[in-house]
């Protein structure tokens, strides 16, 4: 495969979860093939869900290995999209940090639901205990999902959400910061 052109892609439809999950399954082994650039053009599609969403998010954040560009009409009407909180994701999150603090073992092992949430939880309750200040940097995705055992994808699915509601915020040189006044702050 001729890794030197960008690879485009075109998506048509409604772009749901699972979609994207195997559209980050084909970038990968596209990436495996030698092809290191990717175009993803939405141009086609007429619908994303929230967590189709972060699927696609988590592309572009490098989960495949390649270096994404996404590009179409509708991209920065999903971005804004995924930019307005969920309320039911921030008690979700808030009630799942919660109920971790009070446990001695602060590992992802043996935590309930999915392995995304469990990240999510496993985050937000580092905060709220002070682990983690306002304006501190997390750990890398590569260091944190290596230490936890758990994949790219899924530290980088529990990131966007956590950046989508506030608790987190991007920083220069692609790096994640703790927001100043985060969602679970406001909370209280």
């Amino acid at each position: 495969m001729d890794s030197g052109a960008p690879c485009t892609i075109v998506l048509a439809g409604r772009l749901s979860e699972s979609e994207a999950r195997n559209l980050a399954v084909y970038c990968s082994r596209l990436r495996l093939a030698g092809q290191l650039d990717l175009v993803i053009d939405l141009a086609g599609v007429t619908s994303c869900d929230r967590e189709g969403l972060c699927e696609l998010y988590a592309l572009l954040a490098g989960s495949s290995g390649a270096r994404v560009t996404v590009r179409g009409a509708h991209w920065a009407q999903f971005l804004d999209a995924l930019q307005e909180p969920v309320v039911g994701e921030v008690h979700e999150v808030t009630h799942q940090a919660r109920a971790l603090i009070g446990r001695a073992d602060t590992s992802l092992h043996g935590a309930v639901g999915s392995p995304t949430s469990r990240v999510v939880s496993f985050i937000a309750s580092k905060i709220e205990r002070g682990d983690l200040a306002p304006g501190s940097r997390i750990p890398t995705m590569h260091d944190f999902a290596a230490e936890h055992d758990v994949g790219l994808d899924t530290v980088l699915r529990a990131v966007a959400i956590l950046k989508r509601q506030g608790v987190l915020v991007a920083g220069p040189g692609g790096r994640t910061f703790v927001a100043h006044r985060s969602a679970l702050e406001r909370r209280d």
